[in-house]
């Protein structure tokens, strides 16, 4: 066997880093211009107004509304309120959304990191969304 078939040329060999060079650029750039866009909709949706955010205990442990509350105002949230849920049953921090307003759950998602929540609207609620706090919440509040 020709020794010269056993090896790649010098010029193959450019070739090749050149290739995986420019493949590693184009996906950097693609992974940036992702990320640009994710952070131009959040900002985006700032301009929505400001959230009226209800904060309930809802696992029972002492002073976690407030814990809550006070992360959330951090945030820029409106905080109209807190207290304790109907009963302490609640394993998963759960939005519950009282106004039919996609953009602020979305903006409210993004901001927490909480995904699960549920539609209970009501026309003389006050309240954007009731946040209640379950057993999980140093998931979401550090």
């Amino acid at each position: 066997m020709d020794e010269s078939k056993k090896y790649l040329s010098p010029n193959s060999i450019v070739l090749f880093i050149i290739l995986i060079v420019l493949s590693l650029a184009l996906y950097f750039l693609l992974v940036n211009l992702n990320h640009d866009e994710e952070q131009n909709e959040l900002l985006d949706l700032t301009e929505i107004g400001k959230l009226k955010v209800k904060v309930l205990n809802g696992c029972g442990y002492p002073g976690v509304a407030q814990t809550v509350t006070h992360i959330l105002i951090e945030r820029g949230i409106d905080v109209i309120s807190l207290g304790n849920a109907d009963k302490f049953i609640y394993k998963k921090t759960i939005i519950v959304r009282k106004r039919p307003d996609e953009a602020k759950l979305r903006y409210l998602m993004d901001l927490t990191g909480i995904k699960r929540h549920i539609s209970a609207y009501s026309d003389i609620e006050f309240a954007d969304f009731y946040l209640i706090v379950g057993n999980d919440y140093k998931t979401y509040f550090k």
